[in-house]
C-alpha cells in the first residue's frame, strides 16, 4: 500500500479520508470524521504466529509485532458484514451532497495521455467510436475505443485541443483501474497502423478534482474571472483558466449524473487548488446553508448506477460491442458502421 498516491493524498488523509487500493493507486473510498489516524499501515498479518519467521524465508528473522491500534484495519472490518456497512449513512450524506449541493471528489488515478503528431487527427479517427473528424477545439467526447471486432477495448473521454505550436492534439482521461491497458491499447493501435504520431503518459504528473453537483457552478464561478455560463462552457466542452492563481483545464463532465466540472491541473498546484474549492465551498455553505464535502468512490460507484453508466470492468468487456451494451458510454457511436458476417460469434453492427 501507499505505492502510489495522488497529489492530495496528505491534505484528504487530514480530512478523514478512509483510502482503498486500485490499480496500486491510493484512491479515495470515503471519508470519516478525521481523527488523523485512518491511514493504512504495514501490513503485520505475519506477528498472528508465533514462530511466523519461516513464513519470510529468512530463519532468523524476528516476528513482525502487530499494531497496537489500527484504525484503518477497524474502518475495513466494519464494511465486512452482509448487512449495511458502517460507512452507509456517510456514503449517503457524500451523495446527497452531489445531489443537492456539491461533491469533491479526487480522481486523481485516472489514466492522463496527450496525442500529438502529424498524423494526430487520423489516429484518433481511426481510434475512436465517435466521429471525432469534425470536432471543434475545447470539445470533450466520451467515446469507445473499439477492436475489429466491434468489441469495446476502453471507454475514456477525448479532449480535442491545440499543442503550443498551433496543431491538433488529444487528452485522453481514462478509468484509473484500466489506464495501463488502455494506453497499451493506443500505442499499440498507433504502432499497427503506423500513424506518425506519439502518446505521452502524464498520470502521476497531474491531479483531477472533479466538483460535482447543482451549485457547483456557483461555486467554481467565485474563483475564477473566465465565464463558466452555458454558452462559454456548455456540456462536454473544455477551457483553460485559472484558480487560485494557478492554470488548469477544466473540462464540464459529470459521471454521477448532475451538473459538474473536472479541473486538471498539474500535481504541484493540486493543495493549493483544492483548498480554494474548499474556501468557496465553506462560503456557500455558512451563507446558505448549501451541502459542500469531500466524496469518494463508493459514493461514486452509487451515483453512477443511478446515472445508468456504464463500468467496463464491471459491465461490459473487448467481448461486447456498444450496441450490445446499449450503453450510455456510446451514446455517439457513428464511426465506420459495418455489417459482421453471419458466422462471426455476434450477428450486428460493429466498428472497424
Amino acid at each position: 500500500r501507499g505505492s502510489r498516491k495522488s497529489a492530495l493524498y496528505d491534505e484528504l488523509l487530514s480530512r478523514g479520508c478512509v483510502y482503498q487500493a486500485r490499480h496500486g493507486f491510493e484512491r479515495p473510498g470515503w471519508f470519516v470524521p478525521s481523527s488523523g489516524s485512518q491511514e493504512a499501515l504495514s501490513y503485520d498479518f505475519y506477528g498472528a504466529y508465533e514462530e511466523g519467521a519461516w513464513r519470510l524465508g529468512e530463519a532468523d528473522h524476528p516476528d513482525i509485532p502487530k499494531h497496537e491500534s489500527h484504525e484503518y484495519l477497524d474502518l475495513v472490518e466494519g464494511e465486512l458484514t452482509f448487512d449495511w456497512p458502517q460507512s452507509h449513512a456517510t456514503v449517503a450524506e457524500e451523495c446527497r451532497a452531489a445531489r443537492e449541493g456539491v461533491a469533491v471528489f479526487d480522481q486523481s488515478y485516472f489514466g492522463k495521455f496527450y496525442l500529438n503528431g502529424p498524423d494526430a487527427d487520423q489516429a484518433v479517427q481511426y481510434l475512436c467510436g465517435a466521429d471525432m473528424e469534425n470536432k471543434r477545439i475545447g470539445s470533450v467526447t466520451y467515446t469507445p475505443l473499439c477492436n475489429s471486432r466491434g468489441g469495446v477495448e476502453a471507454d475514456l473521454t477525448v479532449t480535442k485541443l491545440q499543442n503550443p505550436k498551433g496543431d491538433n492534439c488529444y487528452y485522453f482521461a481514462a478509468g484509473g483501474n484500466t489506464a495501463t491497458k488502455d494506453l497499451a491499447w493506443i500505442r499499440k493501435v498507433l504502432e499497427d497502423q503506423n500513424f506518425d504520431a506519439h502518446i505521452e503518459d502524464h498520470s502521476e504528473s497531474m491531479t483531477l478534482i472533479s466538483v460535482q453537483g447543482p451549485h457547483s457552478r456557483r461555486l467554481l464561478q467565485s474563483l475564477t474571472d473566465s465565464d463558466m455560463i452555458d454558452e462559454s462552457l456548455p456540456f462536454s466542452g473544455a477551457k483553460h483558466l485559472e484558480i487560485a492563481g494557478h492554470p488548469l483545464l477544466v473540462l464540464r463532465l459529470t459521471f454521477v449524473g448532475e451538473l459538474g466540472f473536472e479541473l486538471h491541473t498539474p500535481a504541484e498546484s493540486a493543495v493549493a487548488v483544492y483548498r480554494a474549492v474548499h474556501a468557496a465551498g465553506a462560503k456557500l455553505s455558512e451563507l446558505e446553508g448549501i451541502p459542500v464535502r469531500d466524496a469518494g468512490y463508493r459514493a461514486i460507484d452509487s451515483l453512477s448506477a443511478e446515472k445508468n453508466l456504464r463500468h467496463w470492468h464491471a459491465d461490459l468487456s473487448n467481448r461486447d460491442t456498444p450496441l450490445e451494451a446499449d450503453g450510455s458510454t456510446e451514446g455517439q457511436v457513428t464511426n465506420h458502421l459495418s455489417t459482421v458476417p453471419s458466422n462471426t460469434p455476434f450477428n450486428g453492427p460493429y466498428l472497424i
